[in-house]
């Protein structure tokens, strides 16, 4: 598995020089895990209408014995 193609990423060790400074890469993925972290903080209420669908979708799946398949 090579990092050549377009849109791979290769993992790079933290620089060692300069304690305390992140690599471009390093503070990007830093950035997008505190953005996907604060989404938990955003009291964003789901759409009634989703939410009784869904309810219903999965009360009918329980109804028919639908389980997960252990197969992985």
């Amino acid at each position: 598995m090579g990092g050549d193609g377009i849109g791979s990423r290769t993992q790079r060790p933290p620089r060692e020089d300069v304690e305390g400074v992140l690599t471009l890469d390093e503070a990007r993925d830093e950035a997008e895990l505190l953005e996907f972290l604060a989404s938990d903080l955003d009291p964003v209420s789901p759409d009634p209408d989703f939410r009784e669908r869904l309810r219903e979708e999965l009360w009918a799946l329980v109804q028919r014995g639908v389980t997960r398949s252990t197969d992985h």
